[in-house]
């Protein structure tokens, strides 16, 4: 899913605060997605898919190879 009309912002703020808000409560990432109703599959989507997003933005979309 690349940049494009399709992107839900708000969507993508949302999943970020949820991040960043797991990483400060002290919870396992199950522990805390059961706390707030979210599938911890989900979660783990995110948090990687919105990685990806910010490495392709820094670095304009150029990935190394590893």
């Amino acid at each position: 899913m690349g940049k494009g009309p399709g992107r839900d912002m708000a969507l993508e703020r949302w999943w970020w605060g949820l991040i960043e808000e797991q990483k400060g409560s002290g919870l396992s990432v199950v522990a805390f997605c059961e706390e707030r109703g979210v599938p911890a599959s989900s979660f783990h989507y995110w948090k990687r898919e919105l990685r990806r997003r910010d490495e392709e933005r820094t670095t304009g979309g150029i990935r190394s190879r590893k």
